[in-house]
């Protein structure tokens, strides 16, 4: 479940929506490569149930692929992924996947997209 706020009113000439401009609940990652290990870390909003897991995906051959799922940790609010015998001679599109409960029997999924570089 996360938290609503109802009935709220917001007014004036300069207010505008912008679904698109929202953030989190994933609100950026870092990563780092040593030899062939990926450690990938995000950091995640505060959330009413961070006991659930993040996807990590890879784009391969113009579709997401799932090669890891972690959870959160409750105290930091982030989550790791390790990943041994990474291949860094190409940079490889990422995105991270949150399922966020938002209704009784209604979730959302949340992305997160980034690019991990080759190394040189």
């Amino acid at each position: 479940k996360s938290v609503w706020f109802k009935n709220w009113i917001i007014k004036g000439s300069k207010i505008v929506n912008k679904d698109n401009e929202s953030i989190g609940p994933i609100l950026f990652s870092q990563y780092s490569l040593k030899k062939d290990i990926l450690e990938l870390t995000a950091q995640i909003a505060p959330i009413n149930n961070p006991s659930k897991k993040v996807q990590l995906q890879l784009l391969k051959n113009n579709n997401w692929e799932n090669i890891s799922e972690s959870a959160i940790n409750k105290d930091t609010r982030t989550v790791t992924f390790i990943i041994k015998q990474w291949s860094a001679n190409a940079d490889c599109k990422y995105r991270l996947v949150y399922r966020l409960d938002i209704l009784k029997n209604k979730t959302e999924d949340y992305y997160w997209e980034g690019v991990i570089k080759k190394q040189v």
